[in-house]
């Protein structure tokens, strides 16, 4: 053996003592570092769960469907539910109370046709949004398909994907059929099923409403007085949405012009169609048949319809569909009571002081069952970090444990070894530099594996098939609830490092700062 001189160690003796030492450490079979890898491939696996569950939670608790509270309005209240978004919607309250934004809603019922069976007609609970509300946003985030509403004054629906299937509506339709009853000028009853278009479908909508629109739609469908949008007894003009490119509406429009001009009692009229790209039905096609001079009867346009669906000119519901312009209708200067607010919270910590509030400035009562479910969210949250912090730190304790207790008992076993080395000269310091170096490269090879592992068990889905395993069956498509690589992960690496080389180093020199007489005579 060389001997040591002014501390200086030879690079061959370092190199053969460290792989030496380092099997030893890892123990018969490596078992040693397989129980080391286990137990960090389980910390691994609960930070990121841990990391998971805290974002999986933080992503809900910003998303309006939870912070959103619905304040429903009695009669009296939504007479003046206007001041009452004006006075929510302050920047003091807003601060003070942590709210994104406070609109009006109303609750509207509509009738819709059965896509297969058009006798089937059967009433849906809808509600509308507020352009400008920040909900909309939301919905038009988890919408599966639909462009969503352009402007405030869009007429049209985003639906649930259940809707449509309850109907039979293709997934990607462009319409669905509201069936709408009025009295005609005879007094007569006329039913009509007139297309609505269809600019988003969406998993679920708030309120378990089955459709939401914009203000626009709800007050000329309701709310109107005079001359009815949907009244569309009197129009000049036939109107025929084509679901297809600009070849098909072209062939569908010289049939028609054909079969017009061919029948003497259109003869007498000069029929015109043009074709043009309908932006309203997700830019397919229409076809506007308009006559001259205009008819004055006002069955004539219903006439020559069905004059054409009877000729087999036209196939009903098929490949195309009779639309009306009730667009052109349609007032703008709306003005109407709420039924209800939505106010979205950036955070629920204040919902009930602002209920609170609402009682005591606005005199309108939250529903105390809402405010606690939200509260108890918010409580999930806190108490989701609080395990997660404490399961992390369990870990580290085991870890540091283990490999204590490791390190320990090989040093104990070759402390007369250990004794003779530092009767050659060998000092306490250069020994306990050894030690941590070896003992540290077990940590960080046993480290790299686990962490390896466990990003592969979350990757394949291992967190679901547990998760599913303990009865949790509402799991969110696409959701993981397993993030490892976050902060919480670093932090949790450092302080595994860090405390196990404080706790390593205190339980080396113990050991190694005994003199070489205690050591080889075990005093």
């Amino acid at each position: 053996m060389e001997e040591f001189k002014n501390n200086r160690i030879h690079k061959d003796f370092v190199s053969l003592f460290n792989r030496k030492e380092r099997i030893t450490l890892l123990g018969e079979n490596n078992l040693n570092l397989w129980i080391l890898v286990l137990i960090l491939f389980f910390t691994f696996v609960a930070i990121g769960f841990a990391n998971g569950s805290l974002e999986y939670l933080a992503r809900k608790m910003s998303d309006p469907y939870v912070n959103w509270v619905n304040v429903p309005l009695g009669q009296a209240d939504s007479e003046k539910s206007r001041p009452i978004i004006e006075n929510c919607n302050q920047d003091t309250i807003r601060e003070k109370y942590n709210i994104i934004s406070t609109a009006g809603y109303n609750i509207y019922w509509l009738d819709f046709v059965d896509y297969l069976d058009e006798k089937w007609v059967q009433t849906e609970m809808g509600r509308t949004i507020e352009f400008s509300d920040t909900l909309l946003s939301r919905v038009m985030a988890q919408s599966i398909s639909g462009p969503g509403f352009d402007n405030e004054n869009d007429v049209g629906l985003i639906v649930t994907k259940d809707m449509l299937k309850k109907y039979h509506y293709p997934p990607n339709t462009k319409y669905v059929l509201h069936n709408y009853s009025y009295n005609n000028e005879e007094g007569s009853e006329l039913v009509r099923s007139i297309p609505i278009p269809v600019l988003g479908v969406t998993a679920s909508l708030p309120g378990n409403a089955e459709f939401v629109s914009l203000p626009m739609l709800y007050y000329n469908r309701h709310k109107s007085s005079g001359q009815k949008p949907f009244v569309v007894d009197g129009e000049g003009f036939l109107l025929l949405f084509v679901d297809g490119d600009y070849k098909k509406a072209e062939q569908i429009s010289l049939k028609i012009d054909n079969y017009l001009s061919s029948h003497q009692v259109y003869g007498e009229f000069l029929p015109y169609n043009m074709i043009f790209t309908n932006l309203d039905f997700g830019d397919c096609h229409s076809i506007k048949v308009t006559f001259e001079p205009s008819p004055t009867n006002i069955g004539f346009i219903d006439a020559v319809y069905d004059s054409l669906v009877a000729n087999n000119v036209i196939v009903e519901n098929g490949e195309v569909i009779r639309l009306y312009d009730i667009q052109s209708r349609m007032k703008t200067n709306l003005s109407a009571d709420h039924h209800g607010l939505a106010v979205n919270f950036r955070e629920l910590g204040n919902i009930r002081a602002f209920a609170s509030y609402m009682a005591a400035v606005n005199e309108v009562q939250i529903d105390i069952a809402q405010i606690e479910a939200k509260e108890n969210y918010s409580f999930i949250t806190r108490l989701t970090k609080i395990i997660s912090l404490i399961l992390i730190g369990f870990s580290i304790l085991s870890i540091c444990l283990f490999l204590s207790n490791v390190l320990k008992n090989h040093l104990e076993k070759i402390k007369m070894n250990i004794g003779t080395f530092k009767a050659f000269g060998l000092d306490s310091k250069t020994l306990h530099r050894i030690y941590m170096r070896v003992i540290f490269s077990v940590i960080l090879g046993a480290m790299s594996l686990s962490i390896i592992a466990s990003w592969l068990f979350g990757k394949v889905g291992g967190m679901r098939f547990l998760l599913k395993i303990f009865g949790s069956d509402n799991l969110e498509s696409g959701e993981s609830y397993f993030e490892l690589f976050d902060q919480w992960t670093l932090l949790s690496i450092v302080l595994i490092l860090l405390i196990s080389f404080l706790v390593l180093s205190v339980t080396a020199r113990k050991i190694l700062r005994k003199s070489p007489g205690d050591l080889i005579y075990d005093r």
